[in-house]
């Protein structure tokens, strides 16, 4: 009987220790849609640039989450920065990195970098932007758009815009 307990009672530590690493984030969305199409590119002298405004149309906070994918399927989402713009209304404010989910207040947008430093080579995928809100009745939160960009540092700084592709046909998601 002792022998059984110490066997029960030692599997039951190992599965609480195993626990810990099994866990992952649930986001748990409410509304999703794709980012059809992603670039990301840097060296010392140029750059390929993918730009995610989103908007949230409610009247009350969304936490939202991106995750990008590259060409292999693998998450690279840790190269996206976001910004809003700083009370002053003249400097980018950094909201959050990559991985991390967000709040975007009431009636406000925020902007996505897909290219910080670090990105390796070249990069080609797409993305899903999740959102869910305090109130579970919400279904649409959110428009938004990507703009895609070439820059050039040749002592001066130049960049060549790609156009803006519109989320969603620009619908509402």
């Amino acid at each position: 009987m002792k022998r059984l307990m110490s066997v029960v009672l030692s599997m039951v530590v190992v599965l609480m220790m195993c626990g810990g690493a099994m866990a992952q984030e649930c986001f748990n969305a409410q509304g999703s849609c794709l980012i059809p199409h992603i670039k990301g590119f840097r060296s010392a002298t140029q750059g390929f640039y993918t730009r995610l405004h989103l908007s949230n149309i409610t009247d009350g906070p969304v936490q939202c989450k991106i995750v990008y994918y590259d060409q292999h399927g693998n998450d690279v989402s840790g190269y996206g920065d976001v910004y809003t713009v700083s009370g002053d209304n003249v400097n980018w404010q950094l909201i959050t990195t990559g991985n991390n989910s967000f709040e975007i207040p009431a009636h406000s947008t925020i902007m996505m970098e897909f290219t910080r430093g670090g990105v390796p080579n070249k990069i080609i995928g797409y993305g899903v932007v999740k959102w869910k809100s305090t109130d579970s009745q919400k279904q649409k939160a959110l428009i938004g758009a990507t703009m895609y960009s070439f820059g050039a540092n040749s002592g001066s700084s130049m960049h060549a815009y790609g156009g803006y592709l519109a989320l969603n046909h620009g619908d509402p998601f």
